[in-house]
Parts: C-alpha cells; sequence; structure tokens
C-alpha cells in the first residue's frame, strides 16, 4: 500500500486513490450550527422546545437538563458539542474525509477521565456523518443504528420535517400507561461499550440502555436482563413511579419497567442517576 501524505494534511494517496482530508485546525465540518435528535417517538414539540433552549441559552449556557429528555449536537469550527443523552461534553476534531457527496468520514477526540475503570487520557471517536439534505443529517457509530438529526431554526424551532412529525408512540405520561418501542443502545453508564467480564478493580461502571422513543435507563450496577438485550430489541415500557415536589421543567427521576418482548425479561431502573433537584 502506498501512502503519501501532504505537509498540510490536505490530502493523501491511499493505493493509489487521492483522498481530500480536512486538518484538525480548519473551520471544515461539512455541516454547522445545532441539530436535534429525531425520534420517532417523539411529538414535534419535544424537538422545538430543546431547539428554543439553545436559541434562548446559546452555546455558552446550554445543558443537557435544559433540552429535557433530547439531544442536541452543535458543529461550529473545528469542535462538536454535544448535549442530553449521557453527558454534556466538547470533541474537537481530528479529521474528515469525503467518502462521497454526501458522506464523510469523522473522527474527532474526546477525553476519558478513567472513571469507568480505564486508564485516563485521550480518546478516539469515529463515524460516518451524512448529509441527508438541507435540514437533516444522519450518523453512524461504530455498530450503533443511524440516528437522524434535524436542523434548529435560526430563531430556535426545526425546520419542519414530516419523518420527525410521524410519532407512532410517545414515553407514557401517566402511572400505569405503557408503550412500545425499540432499543437504541445498549452501554455503561458512561457510554462505553459492555464487559462481559467484572472489573478487576472493583469499580462496576453500571448500565444505560437507549431507546428510539426517546427513553433512557440507567443503573449503576449490572442489569444481566437489560444486558442480554439486543439493538433493535421490541420492549414494552411501563411508567410505575413519578417523583414528587420537583423544580419546574426538572422530570428527572421517573422509574418505569421495560419488558423485552424477545427474551420476556423485565427490568426496572430510572431515567436518570439522580432524581429530580438532583437528589
Amino acid at each position: 500500500m502506498v501512502v503519501k501524505q501532504s505537509i498540510l494534511g490536505l490530502s493523501f494517496w491511499v493505493a493509489g486513490t487521492l483522498c481530500a482530508i480536512y486538518p484538525a485546525i480548519a473551520d471544515d465540518y461539512p455541516v454547522k450550527g445545532a441539530w436535534v435528535y429525531m425520534s420517532s417517538g417523539d411529538p414535534p414539540s419535544t424537538q422545538k422546545k430543546a431547539c428554543e433552549a439553545y436559541g434562548r441559552l446559546g452555546l455558552s449556557k446550554l445543558t443537557g437538563d435544559a433540552i429535557g429528555g433530547s439531544e442536541i449536537i452543535v458543529f461550529r469550527g473545528s469542535k462538536r458539542y454535544n448535549f442530553g443523552g449521557y453527558a454534556d461534553d466538547m470533541t474537537p476534531n481530528i479529521s474528515i474525509r469525503r467518502l462521497s457527496d454526501s458522506s464523510f468520514d469523522v473522527v474527532d477526540r474526546w477525553y476519558s477521565d478513567g472513571e469507568g475503570g480505564g486508564r485516563p487520557g485521550p480518546r478516539k471517536r469515529r463515524y460516518v456523518l451524512k448529509i441527508v439534505d438541507s435540514n437533516t443529517i444522519e450518523i453512524k457509530e461504530g455498530r450503533y443504528p443511524s440516528a437522524k438529526y434535524l436542523k434548529c431554526g435560526q430563531n430556535d424551532g426545526p425546520t419542519p420535517n414530516t419523518d420527525a412529525h410521524r410519532a407512532s408512540s410517545n414515553l407514557p405520561q401517566q402511572v400505569g400507561q405503557c408503550v412500545e418501542t425499540a432499543i437504541r443502545k445498549i452501554s455503561d453508564r458512561f457510554g462505553q461499550a459492555l464487559s462481559p467480564s467484572p472489573p478487576k478493580d472493583g469499580f462496576d461502571p453500571g448500565t444505560s440502555i437507549l431507546f428510539e422513543n426517546g427513553g433512557f435507563q440507567v443503573s449503576y450496577a449490572k442489569e444481566t436482563s437489560a444486558q442480554r438485550s439486543k439493538i433493535g430489541d421490541k420492549v414494552r415500557m411501563c411508567l410505575v413511579e413519578i417523583p414528587k415536589d420537583c423544580p419546574p421543567g426538572d422530570n428527572r427521576g421517573r422509574v418505569y419497567n421495560t419488558k423485552n418482548l424477545r427474551t420476556g425479561e423485565a427490568w426496572t431502573l430510572s431515567d436518570s442517576q439522580h432524581r429530580c433537584g438532583g437528589a
């Protein structure tokens, strides 16, 4: 294999093919601005509220709590800012390689503090970013299913997209109410792949499950029933507890019982590591 890289890192030859590459210091993400996660189960108001929070608070003051149960990615310059989901963080870009007119192989850098038992230090995060249209992007990371994101409008709300508005199910809103959805991602509490072996240092990184309807469950322990599930498994989520006396807008701490319809196993977990109010 012949590899020839330019001094500036603007292009390189791999087996006789010229591939463009964007240097880490450049303002060259193929998209810019704020993008909200498109869940098949969330109504348009959920996405709109998340984008309104970004428009009201701006990048410097935005937090995952401020956008509720949604997720927002902001591309600015050579940095990607992530809000909601597992944690709020910033991942500077290392490289971007064009795969086609609309797809890009992206490598970003994130920092591990070692809390999950690994060695602290910088890590690489690689994913494929596809531009579906001017208002929609798709991100495919590793073995996880592709996730679509809708561009937030200039004033706050997302640009309309009918696919995002065809909500087939939503999170249950009353105790005893159930909905059916599917598993989107299974990981530890820190978003890393689950290990089948117990940690050598005795620290349990726990379990977290993300669902296609935007639901999320997390545990400080290894939940074997959840870990025996697979991406794409259909599940039934039932709301069993709503915390009381919560601050306005803080809905953390709701407890769901989730049954995997393939395995027949079930687990009962909260949607947050902390209850409302931060307790």
